[in-house]
């Protein structure tokens, strides 16, 4: 199992809403940078060989109720991040066999502005 810890600004993450209307140039900008940061943060993770499972969690500065699911777009970036750093040999169904987005972790008031998010990898079927 592997985790990977991102904070980010809130308003360079992706979501649902926004990137519906978001022109592309900026939504290209902001994929890159959440996936460069991704692929940087994984960079000495040990490549994992089989089919995995992978988990988000959000952290946010409050406990104000958000539809977490909203935010998926930021963990596509991310899973494209692990793929470039070498850690997923692909992202595709044979090899990704579940992408969840979870509960928010409880809320951190020293991250006012940025969100921290949680990618959690494991081999798929619970092993490791």
């Amino acid at each position: 199992m592997s985790a990977f810890r991102l904070v980010l600004p809130t308003s360079e993450l992706m979501n649902l809403n926004a990137e519906r209307t978001m022109h592309y140039q900026t939504r290209s900008r902001r994929v890159g940078a959440i996936r460069a940061a991704t692929k940087s943060l994984a960079a000495d993770a040990e490549p994992m060989t089989g089919p995995v499972a992978i988990e988000a969690r959000f952290q946010w500065a409050d406990a104000r109720a958000r539809d977490t699911s909203n935010w998926f777009p930021t963990v596509k970036a991310m899973v494209d991040g692990l793929v470039d750093a070498g850690v997923l040999a692909r992202d595709d169904d044979r090899m990704v066999r579940h992408t969840g987005i979870g509960v928010d972790l409880p809320p951190q008031p020293g991250l006012k502005g940025y969100a921290q998010i949680v990618l959690t990898v494991r081999p798929a079927g619970g092993e490791g």
